[in-house]
């Protein structure tokens, strides 16, 4: 679940979420429109604050190539 749909599901704006896991609501902001990562401490405790429904994966880029096509004889021209 990203940051975003925790803090609407919950009824939390940044400032309230951002006291309850020490930080600044600008860094909350921040975190959750994707313009900053934050530090490993803070993930675990946005992991702790939300029970698990906030992850450190949630915070992770996708991964490149992730769900692409592979070249096949039949489909030749996806190869990159």
């Amino acid at each position: 679940m990203t940051l975003t749909d925790y803090l609407r599901e919950h009824g939390l704006t940044h400032a309230e979420f951002a006291a309850q896991i020490g930080a600044t609501q600008a860094a909350v902001t921040r975190y959750a429109n994707g313009r900053r990562k934050p530090s490993l401490a803070k993930i675990i405790r946005i992991e702790s604050v939300t029970d698990g429904a906030v992850r450190a994966i949630d915070f992770a880029p996708p991964a490149e190539g992730f769900g692409a096509v592979r070249p096949t004889p039949s489909n030749p021209e996806v190869a990159a």
